[in-house]
Parts: structure tokens; sequence; C-alpha cells
């Protein structure tokens, strides 16, 4: 049963990679494209433009960082796609992956500039 379970998950993994690598611009472009819709906003101030991006951020899991000209947010994201590929490394794979995962991934960035707002 493990067998079968390695065999499929190696290539369906690798498929899965290819698809996330395609969507991860598309994942990106819905924090800027929330930025611009905030920028365009003539009847908020600078600080209700800023609690809005930082709540955009705070209910995407991001820890969010203030600072006097930018925010920035930073979350760890789990792959699927890269664990699928390391159970079809005799699970080896797999955890070298969490290995990675856990102490030397870093973390995905989404940094907004206040100095537009």
């Amino acid at each position: 049963m493990n067998t079968i379970i390695m065999i499929f998950s190696l290539p369906i993994g690798i498929y899965l990679l290819l698809k996330e690598k395609k969507q991860r611009s598309s994942y990106e472009s819905v924090f800027y494209d929330f930025y611009k819709e905030v920028q365009k906003q003539d009847d908020l101030n600078k600080d209700e433009k800023t609690t809005l991006l930082v709540n955009m951020l705070e209910k995407n899991a991001y820890k969010v960082e203030k600072y006097d000209d930018k925010i920035v947010g930073t979350k760890k994201i789990f792959s699927i796609p890269w664990m699928m590929v390391g159970i079809g490394f005799v699970y080896i794979g797999l955890l070298i992956y969490l290995i990675y995962y856990f102490y030397f991934q870093k973390p995905h960035r989404v940094e907004f500039s206040l100095k537009n707002l």
C-alpha cells in the first residue's frame, strides 16, 4: 500500500507544483490590487487606509509589522505539492521538507508603502 501511495504522489505532486508556480503571481496580485483600491479612496485619511491594509493582512494570517514608511506582512506558506513530492521519495523527502519548512524556509513577504497613501 505504501508503494502505491509513493508511486502516485510523486507525479501528482510535480503536476501540482507546476500549477502552484503559475498561481503564485495571481495570489500576490490580490494584495497589490487591494492596495491600489485603497490608494484610490480619497474620502479616507492615511490612518484609515493603513488600518484597512493591516486588517486585510491580519485576516489572511500574516504577521504585521508597521513602520513609519511601510507595512510589512510575513507568513510561512506550507506547500502541499512539495509534501506530496516528499512522500514520493520514500517518505524521507517528506521529513526533509518538514525540516526545511520549520527551520529554513523564509516567510512570504508582502510590503505596502505608506508614502503614496
